[in-house]
C-alpha cells in the first residue's frame, strides 16, 4: 500500500530537482550594477571603427598534429576494403592526422576549408536518404566522403 505513495513522492522529488536544475541561480543586485558600469565604460566595436571580430576557434590556424602511432601507421597502410567500419573511421582520422602534421600544406588547407564550409552550413554533411537503405543491403558503410589532395 505504501509503494504507490513512495513512487509518487520519488517522482515529485525528481521533477522538482529537474525543474530547479534548469533555473539559473538568482543574481544579486550589486552584480547588475557592476555589469552596467563595465558595459557603459566599454566602447563597442562599431564605435571604434570597423574592427573585425576574432575568427572562431574552428578557423584559427592549427598547431601541427603529433606523430603517428604504430596503430595509425598500420591502418593507413592497410587496404580499406579489408577493414571494419570502426577501423575505417580510425583510418580516416589517422589520414587526417597525417595531413595535419604540416598545417601549411595544400592538403591541410583544403581540409580546413572543407571543415569551415561544413561548420558554416555551406556544405551539407548529412548522408543522402538512400544511403541508409543501400548500407543495410550491402552491409558496407558508404559514409560521407569529402575529397582533399594528399
Amino acid at each position: 500500500m505504501n509503494a504507490p505513495r513512495v513512487l509518487l513522492s520519488c517522482a515529485a522529488a525528481c521533477m522538482a530537482a529537474a525543474l530547479f536544475a534548469c533555473v539559473p541561480p538568482p543574481e544579486r543586485a550589486d552584480d547588475h550594477r557592476q555589469a552596467d558600469a563595465s558595459a557603459s565604460s566599454e566602447v563597442s566595436p562599431a564605435e571604434e571603427g570597423d574592427i573585425p571580430p576574432p575568427p572562431p576557434a574552428a578557423l584559427r590556424p592549427r598547431k601541427p598534429a603529433g606523430p603517428l602511432t604504430a596503430e595509425e601507421e598500420r591502418l593507413i597502410a592497410a587496404d580499406p576494403s579489408t577493414l571494419s567500419r570502426e577501423e575505417n573511421r580510425a583510418r580516416a582520422y589517422a589520414l587526417r592526422k597525417r595531413i595535419m602534421q604540416d598545417p601549411n600544406s595544400p592538403a591541410a588547407k583544403e581540409l580546413e576549408e572543407a571543415r569551415a564550409a561544413v561548420l558554416a552550413g555551406e556544405v551539407d554533411a548529412a548522408l543522402p536518404k538512400d544511403a541508409e537503405k543501400a548500407d543495410q543491403k550491402s552491409k558496407h558503410d558508404s559514409g560521407l566522403v569529402l575529397q582533399a589532395p594528399l
